[in-house]
This record gives structure tokens, sequence and C-alpha cells, in this order.
């Protein structure tokens, strides 16, 4: 792997991390489309480095948000009291990140190793588009964030320990559960990526466990380095351009794409 293969990886993980295209799937199908030829260990290390990114794309982005969600929290444990919205919210947050962190920690080797197959990262990925454009056709969208409530909590934190398979997207089914359940789109993506800073950090932290053991580790970490980087900058600009576009537009083209993507990845991984 070489440091601008490395960068565009990191730029892609950006981008499918907090799109509702699925970034697990992207980060194998981009060099397996490319005719890549990517080691395992520096794939390990672009990987760790990458959420570890994400995760800094995140907290970067709602700074102000998260740290108000953790006052109001530790506040209404100290008050013994829910009566703020925020705590609530804090608390909601939280309810909906337990379901894919617990999920994550029992079934992390399990789900790295379905994700060396194309095929079924296509086929995920129709199955996704399907699910993207029905919630868009039968949701009705209008509850600001402040209004979610803890049925919304747990049936996106149900969506997004679902959305942990290969060539699920996340994103895509915590916020299309969450327009299903009356969230408006914008709202349902900034649930969708708070809910997502747990589990980006647990990520973290087991990958980082992983690191020391890699042979190569300072070419390995160079590499990963690359992508961090890319990853964190890519991804903080495409959060914000995301919550802009969903409060004038629908989540179809996000649909389509995934249709499209996954029925190409189906046919070619037949011809190869």
């Amino acid at each position: 792997m070489t440091v601008v293969q490395a960068m565009v990886l990191g730029a892609v993980q950006g981008i499918a991390e907090f799109l509702p295209i699925s970034g697990s799937a992207h980060l194998v199908l981009v060099p397996w489309l490319l005719g890549w030829q990517i080691q395992p260990n520096p794939a390990s290390a672009l990987n760790i480095l990458g959420e570890m990114g994400a995760l800094v794309a995140v907290v970067g982005f709602f700074w102000t948000d998260l740290r108000g969600l953790v006052r109001a929290g530790v506040l209404s444990l100290i008050n013994r009291s829910l009566e703020d919205p925020q705590a609530r919210l804090a608390w909601q947050v939280a309810l909906a990140a337990l379901p894919a962190t617990l999920a994550s920690l029992v079934l992390q080797q399990t789900l790295r190793e379905s994700l060396s197959s194309p095929r079924t990262l296509g086929g995920f990925l129709l199955a996704t588009g399907a699910f993207l454009f029905l919630a868009d056709l039968i949701g009705r969208p209008s509850r600001s964030l402040l209004q979610a409530g803890w049925r919304d909590a747990i049936f996106m934190g149900v969506a997004q320990a679902i959305g942990l398979l290969p060539g699920v997207s996340r994103c895509g089914v915590t916020m299309a559960t969450g327009t299903l359940t009356g969230l408006s789109r914008p709202t349902a993506a900034r649930f969708s990526i708070l809910m997502a800073v747990p589990i980006l950090l647990e990520a973290g932290i087991v990958g980082a466990r992983g690191l020391a053991s890699l042979p190569d580790l300072a070419s390995d970490l160079m590499l990963g380095a690359a992508g961090f980087v890319a990853a964190a900058v890519v991804g903080f600009f495409v959060i914000g351009w995301l919550l802009r576009y969903l409060t004038t537009h629908s989540l179809r083209v996000f649909a389509l794409y995934c249709g499209v993507l996954g029925s190409i990845t189906v046919l070619l991984s037949f011809v190869r």
C-alpha cells in the first residue's frame, strides 16, 4: 500500500462512514474494484486509525453538543431527575448506542471475517438501498432532536446493531429507522451520528490493542496516520454537508447509489 492509496481509503472512510452508503463495504470494494493488492497488516492499521479519524471528525463537529449532553447527563445523576430535555437526550443517545456496542464486542471476529466476500457486501448494499427507499417512501418525518423519545432510541439502537453486518450502512439503517419513527431527516442523521460515538471509541480502543502486534509497526502506522488525517478532515466536512442536504432532500439518491453499487458488485463477483 502506498501513502496515496492510504489517503484515498481514509477519505473514502470519511465519506462512507457518515453517508448512508456503508463504510465497511467501501473499504473492501474500492481496492477490489481498482485492483489494488493491499496486504492485511497495513489494511488493519488503516482501518483502525481511519475509525479513530472518523471519531475525531464527529467529536470536532459536535463538540458543543457532546459537551452539553455529557454535562446534562452528569447533572441528571446528581439531581436524580430527567426533567431537562438535554439530560433525556443524553441518556437516549447512550441507550441507543448500547446494542451495537455489545454486539460489536461479542461478534467482532465473526464480522471481520465476513467482510472478505464482495458478493456478500453487494447483497447487503442492495438490502440497504431497499430499506432506505422504503423508509423514505412511507416515513412521516417531522419531530426535532429534543422531541426524540425512548422509543426512537430503542429502535435506532437495534438498527445500529443490525448495521454492523458487512455491507449494511450503519448510518443508513439508523437514519431510515429514525424517519420511520417520525424524526425529521436532519434530526435522524444527527442522532445517528451522535450515537456512533461510543462504538467508534470502542472500535478504536480494541483495535489499538492489536496494533502493537504488527510486525512492521512503524511503516504500517505511517500509512494508517495518512488515512487518519484524511478520514478526520473529510469526515468533518461530510457531516456538515449531509445535515444541510437532508434539510431539503430525501434519502432516495443514497438508496439508488447503494442499489447500483450493490448490483455491479454482485455481477462482477460472478465474473471475477
